[in-house]
């Protein structure tokens, strides 16, 4: 019977890839809510915290998605088209810079989605963190109204 060798977790590596990404992230998320709420102030400021609440965790679901569409290769074809574009219209460039066709580019960016491989788990937290927040605010209003 074979053992499984011990994968041991690198937490300063998790945290360079993972943790200050998240930060990022929920820094700018709380910035964007607090800008809607103060410039969305329609009377209430429990319909301003909802609206800004919902606008976020629609903002960040969608990042979401956009970051599984990109780690799938969904975007591999426009950005070597435009590669290819750019190669052409310098005419100092030399032609081997450039890849020899979309197969190249998109196995050359495999090796770099190795270690982005949950990116969009970040985006997810924070749009279920808006969620939650979106639905408490929505009860608060519904027990107000």
């Amino acid at each position: 019977m074979k053992n499984k060798p011990n994968k041991s977790i690198d937490f300063k590596q998790f945290f360079n890839l993972y943790g200050i990404r998240f930060l990022i992230s929920l820094t700018f998320s709380i910035g964007l809510f607090l800008l809607i709420y103060f410039l969305n102030i329609s009377g209430s400021y429990l319909v301003s915290a909802l609206n800004a609440a919902t606008i976020n965790f629609i903002l960040m679901l969608a990042i979401c998605f956009f970051s599984i569409a990109t780690r799938s290769g969904f975007f591999d074809i426009f950005a070597y088209s435009a590669i290819r574009f750019k190669a052409h219209l310098n005419p100092h460039s030399k032609e081997d810079q450039a890849f020899y066709g979309v197969y190249d580019y998109t196995k050359s960016k495999e090796i770099k989605r190795i270690d982005s491989k949950y990116f969009y788990l970040i985006y997810l937290s924070i749009a279920i963190i808006y969620l939650i927040l979106t639905i408490i605010l929505y009860v608060i209003y519904r027990i107000n109204v």
